[in-house]
């Protein structure tokens, strides 16, 4: 399955710990964070299960009543680690700090993001970002409740207690949660659970792994107000139709097609993934066209059949060798799942000279299902990747060494040390925007 991890650029797990302060249960603390509790005796207490679980709701309950501030640490499978600085208050309004620096205002229905020239709202829905059902989520797969005594974190006696619940993925984790004697509010929670990422396949969000830990502050002087300024960004339909396919071909020029992720299908233009940060899907056609190509792109609906697309992409690139465009003057470049579909309309072309980019795809799998499919690669192909990137992405070696000697020409694969990740291709990026021009110009 080939993954495609709002924010490792913008708001690395930020967008987790959204889902879980915003909605209820998900994220990490400093590793260290236990030596900031003393235990303290454990005083036996007959097992009250129905109370234990009112006071655990009542507890999560709270973080939708009341101003706070937390610090969070996630540590996911991989080992890679992450940290957040959120901030909420009552009802709506939400701000969160990575350690990448950058951040998210949410303010009722309008979601703003940090670029690197300033703020700018985003045209995703606040409510495609909050997890309203966390609530009755958790009062309805609540388990295995224990209370396991009690505790001093920073001076204040806490009340210790364990328990399962579902993720909205449906999988099961186990939070660790410290409530205060005195206000029965959360201070710590440590979860064994999971974070949130996009699978590049389907669009959707599903559950990663994680080990979480959130420390809770509250301060009711905590403000939350719009960006001071914000920068305008561009019409996104209106500055695409610059790289609709020309109805006049000039015979001078190269073509690029560039296909992009299936985040932009599921999102539309201004796609923010919860891992990866915005798509940058304008500046990155801008920054192809800024080398003298005649750069064809559109945004492809929601459930795209990739292969029936790539069919089309081939029928296109058939129109511009009709009308005098050299093979090697066409090169199609794809990102993520429109890697795959550059992949397959190379299947489909069988043009021994035209030039394809294959960008963060060969995804565990990928080869056996062109094997069982009979499908080969066509044309010159040259492939990138992250080396961090073995999840979502991987080594294209094995589909270059099925498909020589069927129609295969030139090839090669490029892995990159960027540390991005799925994330690299996510902007215009000179780490893979320079080989593929340079592969493009050959």
């Amino acid at each position: 399955m080939n993954h495609q991890p709002l924010f490792q650029k913008l708001f690395g797990i930020a967008f987790a710990t959204l889902l879980f302060s915003a909605s209820g249960t998900q994220v990490k603390p400093p590793q260290n964070t236990d030596n900031q509790t003393t235990p303290v005796s454990t005083p036996k207490a007959t097992p009250n299960p129905s109370e234990h679980r009112a006071i655990i709701l009542a507890a999560n309950g709270a973080l939708d009543e009341v101003t706070y501030r937390y610090q969070a640490d996630t540590v996911l499978a991989t080992g890679e680690a992450h940290h957040t600085m959120f901030e909420y208050v009552p009802p709506d309004r939400y701000h969160i700090v990575t350690d990448s620096k950058s951040g998210l205002i949410i303010i009722g229905l309008k979601v703003f993001f940090q670029r690197e020239d300033g703020w700018a709202e985003s045209q995703i829905p606040a409510s495609s970002i909050l997890d309203p059902d966390r609530m009755k989520r958790l009062s309805d797969s609540i388990s295995e409740i224990q209370a396991i005594g009690v505790d001093s974190l920073n001076g204040e006696l806490m009340q210790v207690y364990q328990y399962n619940s579902k993720t909205r993925f449906g999988e099961t984790e186990k939070t660790k949660l410290w409530t205060s004697v005195a206000d029965n509010l959360p201070y710590k929670m440590i979860i064994d659970g999971y974070t949130t990422a996009i699978d590049a396949s389907t669009g959707e969000i599903v559950g990663v792994k994680a080990l979480s830990t959130i420390v809770y502050e509250y301060d009711p002087s905590i403000k939350i107000t719009y960006p001071d300024k914000t920068i305008s960004l561009p019409t996104p339909t209106a500055s695409l139709l610059a790289y609709t396919f020309p109805e006049s071909i000039d015979l001078t020029k190269p073509y690029i097609f560039y296909l992009h992720g299936k985040i932009i299908e599921d999102q539309g233009l201004e796609a923010i993934s919860p891992d990866f940060g915005k798509y940058e899907y304008l500046a990155i056609l801008e920054k192809l066209a800024s080398y003298g190509y005649v750069v064809i792109s559109e945004q492809r609906a929601r459930d795209t059949d990739g292969m029936e697309y790539a069919r089309g992409v081939a029928d296109q690139i058939n129109r511009l060798l009709e009308a005098g465009i050299p093979q090697e003057h066409i090169t199609v470049v794809g990102a993520s799942q429109g890697a795959a579909i550059a992949a397959a309309v190379s299947y489909y072309l069988k043009k021994s000279d035209v030039k394809f980019v294959l960008i963060g795809t060969c995804y565990p799998g990928m080869a056996e299902e062109w094997k069982q499919n009979q499908m080969h690669l066509y044309g010159n192909i040259l492939a990138i990747y992250d080396s961090i990137d073995t999840e979502y992405a991987g080594s294209c070696e094995e589909l270059f060494a099925y498909s020589a000697g069927k129609g295969i020409g030139r090839y090669k694969q490029l892995v990159l040390q960027t540390g991005l990740g799925h994330g690299v291709l996510y902007t215009p990026l000179d780490a893979w925007i320079l080989p593929t021009t340079q592969w493009a110009e050959q």
